[in-house]
Formats: C-alpha cells, structure tokens, sequence
C-alpha cells in the first residue's frame, strides 16, 4: 500500500507541472505606446488513449476454473475407483465458474472489439475462446449425479437405451457411434477419461488464447507509446518557434524606445517624456522571455517523466505475473524481451551441477527398491549435504498444492525437486513409430543420463504424474524432432539453447503391461 501511494505521489508531482502548462495558454504582453504585442502558446495534448482492459480477470477466472476442474476430475476418479459415491461429487462449483468466465469474457471480448486493435489479429484468438467454452459448456452443463450411474446401476434400469439424456450425453463425448451397453455403462475408466481430456485441454487452450491477446495488446500499447515520443518533440519545436517570435516583438519594442530618445534629444526644451512605461515593458518581456526558458524543461521532463512511469509499470506487471503465474507469460507481461533473463532463468554454476547430479543418481542407486508407487526412491544413507537437500525439499514442496506451485518452483528451485524425481528418456521406438506417422503413445524408461524427470509430489492425490524436462536441458536440431513429441516448444528457432522457461508440464501413467510410462498430455516450454 505504501508504495502504491508513493508512485501515485511521484506521478503526481511529475504530472502537474506539464498538465498546467500544456492546458494553460501562456499570455506574454509587450506593451509600447500604442503597440501591444501577445503571444499565445497553443495547447498540446498528451492524453494517452484509452487500451483494452479486463484480461486479467479473464486469466484470473480460468485459472479458478481450472482448480474447480482439476478437483471434479479428482473426485470422479475416485467414484470409478469406489472411494466416494456419486452423491458426493461437486458438480455446481464447476459450473458456476464457468457461468462467470462466460460472462466475464462475453464483456471484454466486447471491449476488444471497440478497441483500437487490428480485427485481423484477434479474430482468430477470440473464436476459438468462444468455441472453447461451448465445448466446456456441452460437458459441463449436463453432467450430474443422473449422468454418472455404472453399468449396475444401468441394469436396474434395465438399458442404457430407456433414459435419452444418456445417449446424448455420450455421444457428445465419444461421437456419433457410442454406445455405452457394450462397455460399462455410462461412466466407466473411458468415460472418465474422455471427460478429463476434453475439459483439461479446453481450460489449457484458453489460457493460452488469453495470454496471445494480452500479447497483442501489450504490443499495440508499447507501440502506441513509441510513437507518442515525436509528439514531445513537435512540442519543443513549437515553443523554438514561439520563442523566435517573442524575440522579434522585443527587438521592436527597443527600436520603439530608441525612437523616444531620439525625439528626446532633439527637443530638449520639451518636457521630457517619461520612460517608466518603456522600462516596465522591457521588464515585462524579459520576465517573459526568461520563463519560457524553465516552461520548455518544464514540458520535457514532464513528457518524460509519463513515459518513464509507464515503461516502469509494464516492467513491474510483468515481472509480478510471472511471479504469480508462472504457467502464463506471455510475455507478460509479459514482453519476454524486455525483461531480465534472470527472473526466468537461474543461473548456476555448470561444475556444480554435474556433482549435484552425480550425487543425487548415486542416492538413487542406492536407497531404490520395489514399491507399489512407481515413483518412490528411498534413501538409506545418511549425509550433511543430503540431510539439507531434505529440508529444502520439506520447506518447498510443502507449499506445492497446484500445478502452478510445481512449475514455480521448477522454474525458481529447482533443486527442492531432486529428492523427488525419477530420470527418464522416451524410448526409441515410440519416437520412430511417431515420425512414422503411427497414432502411438510415447513411452518413457529409466536412463541415468535421460532428458526428463517425473515427479512424485505427495500433495497430487491422482494416478497421473508430471514430467517436466531436464534442468539446463540443451534443445537443438538434433533432439528437438524427439522433444516435440513431449513438450510444445514456443518460440523454438532452431538453435541451441537451454533459455526456456516452463509454462506447463507434461502428463504421464504407468502401464502395467508394458512396464512403462506412457504420455497422456503434452507439456510445454518457452523460449526467450
């Protein structure tokens, strides 16, 4: 709050100045005899234009929606497993969220449409945002405890057949040639899944879709203010030329004078004739003169002191959203150029690294042993430098309760993550089969030396694990046809480079028959 006020204040004192000099015209009278000069300077507005606004709170509600969802995938899990009953489940928290981002969106979708913006650019944008949330809208709306009922429950009805909104429903999510009698029922492992995918990758999508359009406002404004830097400069032109003039009425002002002394001596006899007025003209126009020169500085630093304020503000946005919303950014805030690379990149030290990853496989190698989870490492041995990566470890990833929170810290802490990992590699095969053109899943096995690392965070109560990739991992030419398989590489321009930040992590599952992991959704990087 202090600080707030405190750049309020600062603005203020650099506004005032500028704002009444530029809205008050400034009358300078040179006055001789019967010759009165006045000049005025004209008014020179600086008012910025209006920018479209809002999207934040779009941004805001899909992320609340996607944690409504992530918990309503959650639940629906468990009813297939036999954890909780249907009755349980919270199906309006979801809904009513998605009402709200609707609305929300209808209002600045509007906005967009008044702004000053390219249609071109953001037409593309908002139509698939629109059809987005008619799909979320189509699996959201109708599902309730009537539309979760198992295969039992569908034979005390006898068929599937005998309840329409059942049909329906399923064909919205498998298509035109579901049927649920010859599965298990309405809501089975598939249909679970299906539900999960459609509603994650739709909220996932329009993330995405908002962050381009505040890209493109953001870009829209920067240049706006690019721009407006000429309008300082005709200014001062404007004041040279003012004052060019001023100068000229005072030379005639003193050719005036002259003149009266002239008569002055040439009839001395004559009563004087007094000088005062001339005098205090002079006055006058020198006074003038003299404040014009304060008026011109005054003008730029004013000028400058608004453009200053405003690049500081969009430097500041962007660093606090990335803070915030790691998942984000564009790029801010979202203009990846202009900030820092080290509020997206910690910097270490390669030596390091080696030896914390020599260190952390051979703890691997030696505390591993079999266990339900496929994930889980125990550590038998005791050590200084272990005994401290587990109380970073325990200080940060208690604070792991979303998505978000993991990608935070993976693009901030890293290392809070090592006692938590398990090295992987995609497979040979699963990659040929993909550039093949095969409609395979990638699948992943332990390698020491691996490009990925699947986490097993407690908080995450689901059968799914994250993937993100290897810390410092180098993508160039020779492993981006493998690593687009797993993770969209945004801004990706075909050169080495391991400046990426992590926007949203890989999903993967165990497969039992085949001993593996197998991707179930892409992640995603970008590069700066």
């Amino acid at each position: 709050m202090n600080q707030d006020f405190l750049r309020r204040v600062w603005l203020f004192v650099a506004l005032v100045p500028s704002l009444v000099i530029s809205y008050q015209p400034l009358l300078v009278m040179a006055t001789s005899g019967e010759s009165d000069a006045v000049i005025i300077i004209a008014q020179v507005d600086n008012s910025p234009q209006d920018s479209p606004s809002g999207l934040e709170t779009v941004r805001e509600q899909a992320k609340s929606l996607k944690e409504s969802i992530d918990r309503l995938n959650q639940d629906l899990i468990r009813v297939y497993n036999k954890e909780i009953d249907r009755q349980q489940v919270d199906f309006n928290t979801p809904r009513t969220k998605l009402q709200q981002l609707q609305t929300t969106w209808e209002q600045r979708k509007n906005e967009l449409n008044a702004s000053s913006l390219e249609p071109n650019s953001v037409n593309s944008f908002v139509t698939k945002v629109d059809e987005q949330l008619a799909s979320m809208e189509r699996v959201l709306g109708p599902l309730n405890n009537n539309i979760i009922q198992s295969q039992e429950q569908l034979r005390k009805k006898k068929s599937i057949s005998s309840i329409p909104a059942l049909i329906s429903y399923q064909k919205e999510l498998f298509g035109e040639n579901a049927s649920s009698d010859e599965t298990d029922g309405i809501f089975g492992k598939g249909t679970q899944r299906q539900i999960e995918l459609i509603l994650t990758k739709n909220i996932g999508e329009i993330r995405n879709n908002i962050d381009e359009i505040q890209f493109l406002v953001l870009s829209k404004e920067r240049q706006r203010l690019n721009n407006s830097s000429p309008r300082s400069n005709n200014s001062q032109e404007a004041l040279e030329q003012l004052q060019r003039e001023l100068a000229q009425k005072n030379q005639q002002i003193e050719n005036l004078t002259n003149q009266v002394r002239q008569l002055q001596a040439q009839n001395p006899t004559q009563e004087p004739v007094t000088t005062v007025p001339n005098q205090g003209t002079n006055t006058e126009s020198s006074s003038g003169k003299n404040f014009l020169v304060p008026l011109v500085f005054l003008v730029i630093i004013g000028a400058i002191g608004v453009l200053a304020f405003r690049k500081f503000n969009f430097w500041k946005k962007a660093q606090r959203d990335l803070l915030n919303n790691p998942s984000k950014t564009r790029r801010e805030n979202t203009n990846l150029e202009e900030l820092e690379p080290e509020n997206y990149y910690n910097k270490t030290d390669y030596s390091s690294n080696i030896s914390e990853e020599i260190e952390r496989t051979q703890w691997q190698q030696m505390g591993r042993t079999t266990s339900s989870n496929p994930v889980k490492t125990v550590l038998n041995k005791e050590s200084p430098s272990r005994q401290l990566k587990e109380e970073t470890s325990k200080i940060n990833l208690d604070d792991i309760k979303t998505e978000d929170d993991l990608i935070s810290l993976y693009n901030n802490n890293y290392k809070a993550l090592l006692e938590q990992i398990v090295i992987v590699t995609a497979t040979k095969k699963s990659v040929e089969d993909k550039r093949a053109g095969y409609d395979s899943l990638i699948t992943f096995e332990e390698l020491d030396s691996g490009s990925y690392w699947i986490t097993d965070v407690p908080q995450f109560k689901t059968p799914h694990y994250f993937l993100v990739p290897k810390k410092n991992l180098i993508i160039n030419e020779h492993n981006y046809e493998s690593v687009k398989y797993v993770f969209d590489c945004r801004r990706y321009d075909e050169r080495s480079s391991n400046k990426f930040v992590l926007r949203k992590a890989a999903i993967v599952y165990w497969d039992d028959s085949a001993g593996k992991f197998c991707l179930y959704e892409l992640g995603e990087v970008v590069f700066y």
